[in-house]
């Protein structure tokens, strides 16, 4: 069985790329396997210019993984 990775991070490209891997999915009875990308916690200027008085907690960081979590779970539910 062929296996489709896609990854997903809800913009309207990744959405787009799941469209298409669930058409080759469908014509090729191939499995499908949705991967979250997430942004750096840390933006890159904060990370050259040493700012990290403003940077996320641990705490903000679990809140976010649920939510992402929840969201992967309706977009699965959405497409079966």
């Amino acid at each position: 069985m062929i296996k489709i990775l896609v990854p997903v991070n809800f913009s309207d490209y990744s959405i787009n790329a799941l469209s298409y891997a669930l058409n080759l999915a469908e014509k090729f009875q191939s499995e499908i396997t949705l991967l979250y990308c997430f942004s750096d916690y840390l933006s890159r200027e904060k990370m050259e210019n040493k700012k990290f008085e403003n940077s996320i907690t641990s705490t903000e960081i679990e809140a976010l993984e649920q939510n992402y979590q929840e969201r992967l779970r309706q977009l699965t539910q959405k497409v079966q």
